[in-house]
């Protein structure tokens, strides 16, 4: 008799029990907790090799879950659906969400919130809007000036006549809204991310010791390019972010933690993916040069899934370093520390939309282990 221990689930249990007797030369398998005996007249050094094979990858598969069906759903499929429920309402990328979609949003925030609690991180709710001078001081505008939307109110001559829906309608024409005179000069602008509240947070709250770590959701808009708009690429979507601030070698180490975990959260939720090199959509005469440098660097990471009928990779979440960037930028380590920071990021209308791609639309027809890993 051999015995190999392995944490598995009685289910995942039994069925290796099964494909072990079927080994030539084995008489018997049987297992109870984390124990699976083996017997057999005798058991050569490459059979024991085989078995440890098929238990260890039983045990790497706990917590998977298996595909409800053999088709995999488009974008565009889930989009239908999702419209047809009424759980999708709006265009060009603003949605109103409700029903079941609502829910499952919440559940994945949960998740990759738990991330960031399970390490000891702080909770920031920031507003929807970001300062002007934060991210012109974080460099945000010079680098990313597609990603800039403005908010202004009207000047007040627009609304001191009657009768003033009127005024207010004529002012809201796409001429009139352009010419600078209609609008007061702007100062803030809706939020394209959400780690520049962070260090905003930390250049006026001296008393943060480091290692830090912060966590904080909510709405961001983006309008990327062509086909912007779609469920893949959202001009407003919800960002859970979390960010630390720490000296380099515990940021960089940070940071492979949080990769590892959130690879775990895809693989508990059934959805294959990876981390691949990239960079982010650097603009101006140095843009390409920054980007090629950034990913040569390995400074940004994607967790990226594959799904039918898009034209590349969708990028779930991402994993970021930034050196003593902010911390220069924000004045964050007046006292001479040697701090660094680095963020990672989920887009959660990106993995509902990547679980309803692999298990289809339909909540019904996922299976039970799925139903429970998002608490849905």
């Amino acid at each position: 008799m051999a015995t190999w221990v392995a944490h598995l689930q009685p289910d995942a249990r039994r069925r290796v029990q099964r494909e072990i007797e079927q080994l030539a030369g084995i008489t018997r398998a049987e297992g109870d907790g984390t124990q699976i005996r083996v017997y057999g007249a005798d058991i050569p050094g490459k059979l024991a090799e085989r078995i440890g094979s098929i238990v260890e990858q039983a045990a790497l598969d706990t917590g998977k879950i298996a595909r409800s069906g053999e088709h995999v759903f488009t974008s565009e499929e889930v989009h239908v659906a999702l419209r047809e429920r009424g759980e999708l309402a709006g265009d060009a990328g603003h949605y109103t969400k409700s029903g079941w979609l609502l829910r499952l949003l919440r559940a994945l925030d949960l998740m990759s919130a738990g991330i960031a609690f399970a390490e000891g991180a702080s909770e920031l709710k920031p507003p929807v809007t970001l300062g002007l001078d934060v991210a012109i001081r974080g460099g945000y505008v010079t680098a990313f000036p597609q990603n800039v939307h403005f908010t202004a109110p009207m000047h007040a001559d627009c609304l001191d006549d009657t009768p003033r829906a009127d005024r207010v309608e004529d002012a809201a024409t796409a001429g009139a809204v352009a010419h600078e005179q209609r609008l007061v000069k702007p100062r803030r602008l809706v939020n394209p991310l959400l780690c520049y509240h962070v260090y905003d947070y930390l250049a006026h709250n001296r008393d943060v010791i480091p290692p830090a770590l912060f966590t904080l959701c909510g709405p961001c808009m983006r309008v990327e390019g062509e086909g912007s708009g779609g469920l893949d690429r959202l001009e407003q979507f919800t960002m859970r972010e979390i960010v630390v601030l720490a000296e380099a070698e515990h940021v960089v180490n940070w940071r492979a933690r949080a990769m590892e975990k959130m690879q775990a959260m895809a693989l508990a939720v059934g959805l294959e993916c990876e981390f691949r090199a990239a960079n982010d959509p650097f603009t101006g005469a140095d843009g390409k040069k920054i980007a090629r440098l950034q990913r040569l660097a390995g400074l940004k990471y994607e967790l990226q899934v594959d799904l039918p009928g898009l034209p590349s990779p969708l990028a779930i979440g991402s994993a970021n370093l930034h050196g003593d960037t902010f911390v220069s930028r924000f004045g964050i380590a007046e006292g001479g520390a040697n701090l660094n920071t680095g963020c990672v990021g989920f887009g959660l209308e990106r993995w509902a939309l990547a679980l309803m791609c692999t298990h289809g639309p339909d909540p019904g027809q996922w299976p039970i282990g799925l139903h429970e890993a998002v608490g849905s």
